[in-house]
């Protein structure tokens, strides 16, 4: 069967560390690390497959969580803004000196409008619909779109918006999840 997006929205705008909200493609990882006081980026890759990351492990979650906060750095631009967050259950792994722990004010984390590990997977197939792309325990709420818009010093050209929610469950809950959007010329 052929991929499709299907939605007519996006899945996930951004997400919401406590009181903090971050916007794909408009956060910086530097406004996340300031607002949690707390974090190092990392960076790994070279050209195309150079990345950036903050990385957080949540306490405060039971089980605890493992969170990815993600920049592209060709698609990130020069400020790294935000691309995608990764979170999963992380029931064996405490914080570390390269993934510190999550502040208690920065809790819950919550993706899109309202998904958080462990909500019931019907809230969610409630909420979006049907998703994309189902296998196995792996679901895919994708949706894309054209649009116009500044791409390449200042010329005014068509660039596409891709906005994507995956998820694992098991047993009928949200176990890990990975959300992001990457607009590309």
């Amino acid at each position: 069967m052929p991929y499709r997006a299907t939605l007519r929205s996006e899945p996930a705008a951004g997400f919401a560390l406590g009181v903090f909200s971050a916007r794909f493609e408009h956060t910086t990882l530097d406004e996340v690390r300031h607002a949690l006081h707390a974090g190092q980026i990392e960076q790994q890759g070279d050209a195309g497959g150079y990345i950036l990351w903050l990385c957080y492990t949540n306490m405060h979650a039971a089980p605890a969580e493992r969170i990815w906060i993600v920049s592209s750095g060709e698609m990130g631009g020069p400020d790294h803004t935000v691309q995608e967050i990764d979170i999963e259950n992380a029931p064996s792994g405490g914080p570390s000196h390269d993934c510190p722990s999550l502040p208690k004010a920065m809790t819950p984390v919550i993706v899109g409008a309202g998904l958080e590990i462990g909500s019931p997977l019907s809230s969610v197939v409630l909420h979006l619909g049907q998703p994309s792309v189902a296998w196995r325990h792996w679901l895919s709420f994708d949706f894309e779109r054209p649009s116009r818009g500044n791409c390449a010093a200042g010329n005014i050209m068509r660039f596409d918006l891709t906005n994507w929610l995956m998820l694992r469950s098991l047993h009928g809950r949200v176990e890990s999840l990975f959300a992001g959007q990457v607009t590309s010329c």
